[in-house]
């Protein structure tokens, strides 16, 4: 048995037939951005800024910049406000 990230443990498994990948996942990894509490203002300006650099394609053109596209994705508006 082994944990890991998906995307390590397909690369793990590549090539061979006598493995599998357990579903559903038993976590779920999403990256976050904090601060100190009280600071609405700076909520609102990092909310429009990441939005920004989703919905622009920054964030995906960083991705596959730095080769982890297939391992990464973006966040879709709706799934960001849950």
């Amino acid at each position: 048995m082994l944990a890991s990230l998906k995307p390590k443990l397909l690369e793990e498994m590549a090539g061979r037939n006598d493995v599998r990948i357990i579903e559903p996942p038993f976590t779920g990894i999403m990256q976050a951005v904090g601060i100190r509490k009280g600071q609405p203002e700076a909520l609102a300006f990092l909310d429009v800024l990441i939005t920004d650099l989703i919905q622009s394609g920054f964030i995906k053109t960083k991705l596959e910049t730095h080769g982890v596209a297939d391992k990464l994705s973006v966040p879709t508006a709706d799934e960001r406000k849950t």
